[in-house]
């Protein structure tokens, strides 16, 4: 058998993650930690099973203490993973934000209004905090915008299946170059069986359009602020298969539960829809949401960029039609010279979001915060960026259905 000693030392965290893997689980071995020893504290912690090996260390989103999570695997006679997952489900609910870069993440336990809101619906209905929403929360109206639209449009019964709808997201990811949306929605895929009459072409369903919408914009925002795999800093790929099972049982439970149509509206402020959607009407589940999110990212983005920055944005994706755009960034020099200086690094994150966000790298996150952007500005240029290019790709797809 295979055996996993999971060892917290210091910090909220570890002492939170104790509590509800005790809870979990029904038998206990009593770990004393260094650190605790000498603060005269203990944790109580299970064994469980799994296979292979890591350790990982992380700082406490608190910013108080490091936790240490070390995970020590002995695996006989065979590699096979044997995964308790009402153990892996809080672990992984408190890791799943330190796949989180360029922003600081809103922990769990610190999250009110809009965002706690947001986190307590997203835990219920989708099964885990997922982090492509997670990564929002610096800036709560478009957490908000982002949540509606995946739970309207992806988790509430219409015309296409739960499966259709995950095909079009694996395929869509993979259009986008997003291998992290690419492993979690294959992985879904596997698990659902393929959908019974094949995903759904886009321009054949307005649902299906907005589905395509709906990934088209997460697509670009996790390339931007998640990693390439859904797991931890430092966790070798090796453990991407106990992690997906658990992940891919969780959301597959939620998937069974009943959603009702627009449980999640009254988190935006009501919207009309604006003419490039006016083809999601058709969708009744749909033009709601995407109303509503619209809205709140198109407030965020004229907060995030000024005028000109926008301008420059929106004229490039005018004369855009789905093309990539080459494995160099120059292009986007030529487009931002007539803009100040300061303005210069935010317009070109917002081009790459849109246009090739999986090239956006560290190096562009400094320079635009050199330029005095934070969290919030990061989060909302980037939101309203790949929000454009994601209806400008709808208006491509029902263009194309027309013809």
């Amino acid at each position: 058998m295979a055996l996993l000693l999971l060892r917290t030392m210091a910090g909220t965290i570890g002492t939170a993650l104790a509590r509800r893997v005790w809870a979990a689980h029904g038998h206990r071995r009593r770990y004393r930690s260094p650190m605790m020893a000498r603060s005269g504290g203990h944790l109580d912690l299970p064994y469980c099973l799994v296979g292979n090996a890591f350790r990982t260390r992380l700082q406490s989103l608190s910013g108080r203490a490091a936790v240490s999570i070390d995970i020590m695997f002995v695996s006989e006679p065979t590699n096979e993973v044997i995964m308790h997952a009402g153990l892996l489900r809080p672990i992984l609910g408190v890791l799943g934000l330190t796949q989180v870069r360029h922003v600081t993440p809103v922990r769990r336990g610190a999250a009110t209004g809009l965002v706690g809101r947001v986190y307590r619906q997203v835990e219920h209905d989708f099964g885990v905090l997922a982090p492509p929403i997670a990564l929002h929360a610096g800036a709560p109206p478009a957490l908000a915008a982002a949540w509606v639209m995946l739970r309207e449009i992806m988790l509430v019964p219409g015309t296409l299946s739960r499966a259709q709808k995950e095909a079009i997201a694996a395929e869509v990811s993979r259009q986008n170059r997003c291998p992290y949306c690419v492993t979690v929605h294959e992985t879904v895929v596997r698990r659902l069986g393929p959908p019974a009459t094949g995903p759904a072409p886009a321009g054949a369903d307005p649902e299906a359009v907005a589905m395509s919408l709906v990934m088209n914009y997460l697509n670009r925002m996790v390339n931007v602020f998640l990693r390439e795999v859904p797991l931890p800093p430092h966790v070798p790929t090796r453990a991407l298969r106990p992690v997906m099972r658990v992940l891919g049982t969780d959301m597959l439970a939620a998937a069974t539960r009943r959603h009702p149509v627009g449980a999640s509206l009254d988190l935006l402020p009501d919207a009309d829809l604006p003419d490039d959607l006016a083809w999601s009407a058709a969708a009744p589940t749909a033009a709601p949401a995407l109303a509503r999110a619209a809205a709140a990212i198109e407030a965020g983005g004229r907060r995030a960029l000024p005028d000109p920055a926008r301008e420059t944005v929106l004229r490039a994706l005018s004369g855009w039609h789905g093309e990539p755009m080459g494995i160099s960034r120059r292009w986007t020099d030529d487009l931002v010279t007539d803009l100040p200086a300061t303005a210069r690094p935010t317009a070109r994150l917002a081009l790459l979001v849109a246009l090739a966000s999986f090239q956006v790298d560290t190096a562009l996150i400094v320079e635009c915060r050199a330029a005095g952007a934070d969290d919030q500005t990061l989060l909302e240029l980037s939101s309203w960026s790949a929000m454009i290019a994601a209806r400008r790709k709808a208006s491509l797809i029902t263009i194309g259905s027309r013809q």
